[in-house]
């Protein structure tokens, strides 16, 4: 505080718990009056006059603002306006602007406007990269992807991650470019509107050495078509004196050869055996039948007879 040209002029300082009160008793001035920013309020030549610099009342939350002006002595009315901007885990978010501005010069009584709230803090989504959030507190996420919701004046910190390949081109806050710091990081710091952060990516192309031809895996072997050859020996009474072997449905593949073994259990038995409805053989000696080079379906069977001697004169 500086004054000037007074005549016989009486200063005093009262000192109240964070605040510096600054009182001049003025016996009357010749001289030059003081000016607005000097912290003195003065009615008239020769009356007592109180003057305070106005405290800091942001980056507070409502509460701890209302507080502070209370413990300088303040006695004015304060009315807080909220910007309804806030999530529920923020509450009522901190002050980002006052009225009278901080330093002004007031008096003990004066009235303050406090305003409060929160701010959204967008990421855009992008392309060959990611923007992520760092460090971020849990009340501050949204339920929208990439939108944080951050209190007046405080701050956070993304980092701007390329796709392999690819490298930062740009960042925009606000449609701004801005610097990253080491690590690809930037930081918005004391958020006091909204917010939006943009990146862009340039890439170039990835040239890719010419793997080794991979053997060809050999062609599987086509599958043999197999043919039955139904084997059996023809009912009658005599049926049970002969024999084919193997019996019943024989599978057989193309191309390949099969043998049946054909014999009697009894000297005068006759055999006659049968291949697909004709007779091919007959006797009384085991035999023994061969389908060579099979290309289809076959049947063999066996019949048996008694051989029944002339009676002999």
């Amino acid at each position: 505080m500086r004054i000037d040209k007074c005549t016989a002029p009486i200063r005093q300082f009262l000192v109240f718990p964070g605040l510096l009160f600054a009182t001049c008793v003025f016996l009357g001035c010749s001289g030059d009056k003081p000016t607005a920013d000097s912290g003195i309020v003065q009615e008239s030549s020769g009356q007592l006059s109180v003057a305070v610099r106005f405290p800091e009342l942001r980056d507070k939350t409502p509460a701890e603002a209302i507080a502070a002006y209370d413990a300088g002595g303040m006695t004015g009315t304060v009315t807080v306006h909220h910007n309804g901007n806030c999530t529920p885990t923020q509450g009522q978010g901190k002050v980002y602007r006052q009225d009278p501005n901080v330093n002004s010069p007031v008096d003990g009584t004066e009235n303050v406007s406090l305003h409060a709230g929160c701010f959204n803090v967008e990421v855009a989504p992008t392309t060959n990269g990611k923007i992520t959030a760092e460090f971020v507190n849990p009340a501050e996420q949204t339920s929208i992807a990439g939108v944080f919701n951050v209190k007046a004046y405080d701050s956070i910190t993304f980092m701007v991650l390329p796709d392999p390949g690819c490298d930062v081109s740009e960042v925009l806050v606000n449609g701004e470019p801005v610097a990253l710091a080491a690590g690809r990081t930037y930081t918005l710091s004391d958020v006091k509107s909204e917010q939006r952060v943009t990146a862009t990516f340039a890439c170039t192309a990835l040239v890719e050495s010419s793997p080794t031809a991979p053997k060809p895996e050999p062609e599987p072997e086509p599958e043999s078509t197999i043919y039955n050859i139904e084997a059996s020996v023809i009912t009658g009474i005599w049926q049970h004196f002969c024999s084919i072997s193997p019996e019943g449905s024989v599978p057989v593949s193309e191309g390949t050869n099969r043998t049946f073994d054909i014999s009697a259990s009894a000297g005068d038995i006759l055999m006659d055996i049968i291949v697909d409805q004709e007779s091919v053989a007959e006797g009384t000696e085991g035999h023994t039948y061969t389908f060579t080079d099979v290309s289809e379906d076959h049947t063999i069977s066996v019949k048996c007879y008694m051989v029944i001697n002339p009676i002999q004169q």
